[in-house]
C-alpha cells in the first residue's frame, strides 16, 4: 500500500514540474512576442516620426526667384565714402516714386461708377508725348465717349505708404509739416462739353471716412501746371492725431463728356510730380553725394542692375538709396529700408523697383561729360559710370553711420548664360545641391560640382539672397528653371527667353 502511494505520489510531482515547466515556456514567449511587438511599433513610430519631421522641414523650406535673366553679368566692388554725420532738419519723402522717372511703382488705377457705353482708362506713360514737367515719365487717365451719348465716370490714382509712430508724433504734435506737390496737364481735343474737376486727397486707410483732407486741384488752361498742397496746421494735426500709420494718397479725377452729337469724345489727363515730402523739425538727417561715381559696367546692353550695400548707424534712420539717371538730369530714389545699431544689407534691384518698365539703361552713361548732379559737386564721367547718392533721416538730435563696401552687378544680353538671383523665404536654412535648365533640347543639370554655381552645395540661411551666372547655350523660346534642395525640395519657374 505504501508504496502505491509513494509512486503515485512521485508521478504527480513529475507532472507539477512538467506543467510549471511548460506555464514558464508560456510566459518567456509571451514576454519575448511582446517584446518584439513593442519594438516592431517603436521602430514603425520612429520611421512615423523621422517622415513628419522631414515633411516638416521640406514645408519650411521656400525658395524664391528673384529675377532669372537669360545673358550674363558683370560684379563691380565699389568703395564709396565711408561715414555720414547729421545736420538738423530734414525731409522725408514716403512716396517714393515723386515724379513717374523711373516708373509708376506703387501706384493702382481704379474706377468707380462708369456709365454704359464709356471706356476709361488709366496707365503709366514712360515716353512723355505731351512734354514733361521734370523728366520722362507720367500717369494718365483718359476717356473716351462714342457720338449720341453722354458719359461719366470716375477715376483714381492711389498710392498707399506708412509712416512711422515718431513721424506720426511730429506732424499730430505740429512740429513737423506736411506738403503734397502734383503737376497736371490737360489734353481736350476739342471735348467743349467735358467737366472734369480733379481733387488731390490724403485718406486714413484705416478711417477711409471719417479721416480724409481734399484740395480741389486748379486745372491749367494748357501746359502743364505744378501745385503744392499744405493743410492748415489744425487739420494736420486732427488728421494726424490717433491715425493708423497707414495712409493713402489720391488722385481722383470726376469726367463727364458727350453731346448729343455723332462725333465722339474725348478727355485725357496727365499728372506728374505726384508726392508727399515731410518737412521734419526735430529730426535730423545725412547724405553722402556722390555715395560712388563710378564706371563698373560691361560695354554691353543692359537688361537689369542690382545693388548691394551694408551700412549701421548709431540711431535708426530710414536710408534711401538714388541713381542719378543721365537721361533727366534727376536722382531716382530706387530702394529704402530701416537700418540701426547692426550692420544691414539692402539688395536692390533696380528694374524690380521700377516694375519692370523702367529701363536701367538710363542709369548708365553712354559718353563722356561732366555732370553736375543734384546737391553734388561736378563729376567727370565716361562711358558705363554710374553715379548714386544715400540719403538717411532719423527721429534723433544728430546721428551718425557707416557705410561699408559693396557691389554694383550688371545683367546684360549674352546668349552663352544664365544669370539669376533667389531669396530663401523660408523660415529654416536650404541646403541647395543642383539646378536644372529644361528647354526644347532637353534638361540640363547643374551640380554642386560644376563650376559657374557659386553657391551650389551651400546652406542658404532665411532672408538670404543668392546670385549665380551659370554657362549655358540658349536660344529664344520657353524654359523651366528648376532648384533641388538636398531634403528633395523642388523650386521652380517658367520663363521665356528672348
Amino acid at each position: 500500500m505504501y508504496k502505491k502511494w509513494h509512486r503515485a505520489r512521485k508521478r504527480k510531482g513529475l507532472s507539477e514540474m512538467i506543467g510549471a515547466l511548460f506555464i514558464l515556456v508560456l510566459l518567456v514567449v509571451s514576454f519575448s512576442f511582446a517584446l518584439l511587438m513593442f519594438d516592431s511599433f517603436t521602430g514603425y513610430q520612429n520611421a512615423v516620426n523621422t517622415r513628419a519631421q522631414y515633411n516638416s522641414q521640406l514645408a519650411r523650406e521656400q525658395i524664391g526667384f528673384t529675377s532669372t535673366i537669360f545673358g550674363a553679368s558683370a560684379a563691380y566692388n565699389f568703395q564709396g565714402s565711408g561715414t555720414l554725420t547729421s545736420a538738423a532738419g530734414g525731409n522725408l519723402y514716403p512716396v517714393a516714386n515723386m515724379n513717374f522717372t523711373s516708373g509708376a511703382t506703387g501706384w493702382v488705377f481704379t474706377r468707380n461708377y462708369p456709365s454704359p457705353g464709356g471706356l476709361m482708362v488709366g496707365e503709366f506713360d514712360p515716353v512723355k508725348f505731351v512734354g514733361s514737367k521734370s523728366g520722362p515719365g507720367d500717369v494718365f487717365v483718359d476717356y473716351q465717349a462714342p457720338g449720341g451719348i453722354k458719359v461719366s465716370a470716375v477715376g483714381n490714382w492711389t498710392y498707399q505708404f506708412t509712416l512711422s509712430s515718431a513721424e506720426i508724433s511730429a506732424l499730430s504734435s505740429g512740429t513737423s509739416t506736411l506738403k503734397l506737390s502734383l503737376g497736371e496737364n490737360l489734353v481736350n481735343p476739342g471735348s467743349s462739353s467735358a467737366t472734369t474737376t480733379v481733387s488731390y486727397i490724403l485718406q486714413d486707410a484705416e478711417h477711409p471716412k471719417s479721416k480724409v483732407i481734399t484740395f480741389p486741384v486748379t486745372l491749367p488752361a494748357s501746359g502743364w501746371s505744378l501745385q503744392t498742397y499744405t493743410p492748415a496746421l489744425a487739420t494736420q494735426q486732427a488728421f494726424f492725431s490717433s491715425s493708423s500709420g497707414v495712409y493713402n494718397l489720391i488722385i481722383r479725377t470726376f469726367i463727364s463728356i458727350g453731346s448729343a452729337s455723332s462725333t465722339p469724345s474725348e478727355e485725357t489727363l496727365y499728372f506728374d510730380d505726384a508726392g508727399a515730402v515731410l518737412s521734419l523739425t526735430g529730426f535730423s538727417s545725412a547724405a553722402i553725394c556722390p555715395y560712388f561715381a563710378v564706371a563698373p559696367l560691361a560695354a554691353n546692353l543692359t537688361q537689369d542692375v542690382s545693388l548691394s550695400l551694408t551700412s549701421s548707424y548709431t540711431q535708426g534712420v530710414t536710408q534711401t538709396v538714388y541713381l542719378y539717371s543721365f537721361e533727366s538730369g534727376v536722382f531716382v530714389p530706387v530702394g529704402s529700408a530701416s537700418v540701426g545699431s547692426s550692420a544691414f544689407t539692402n539688395l536692390i534691384d533696380v528694374s524690380g523697383l521700377a516694375g519692370g518698365i523702367s529701363d536701367p539703361q538710363r542709369f548708365i552713361q553712354t559718353t563722356s561729360a561732366t555732370v553736375t548732379p543734384p546737391g553734388c559737386s561736378s563729376i567727370a564721367t565716361s562711358d558705363g559710370y554710374v553715379i548714386a547718392k544715400v540719403y538717411s533721416v532719423a527721429s534723433a538730435a544728430s546721428f551718425s553711420g557707416s557705410l561699408s563696401s559693396g557691389v554694383l552687378t550688371d545683367f546684360y544680353t549674352d546668349t552663352g548664360h544664365v544669370s539669376f538671383t533667389v531669396t530663401n523665404t523660408g523660415s529654416s536654412a536650404v541646403h541647395l545641391v543642383s539646378f536644372w535648365i529644361t528647354g526644347s533640347t532637353g534638361p540640363t543639370q547643374f551640380a554642386s560640382t560644376l563650376s559657374g554655381g557659386s553657391f551650389f552645395g551651400e546652406w542658404v540661411a532665411p532672408g538670404q539672397t543668392v546670385s549665380a551666372t551659370l554657362a549655358y547655350a540658349w536660344s529664344p523660346g520657353d524654359y523651366t528653371i528648376e532648384l533641388v534642395s538636398s531634403l528633395g525640395g523642388v523650386f521652380t519657374e517658367a520663363v521665356t527667353a528672348s
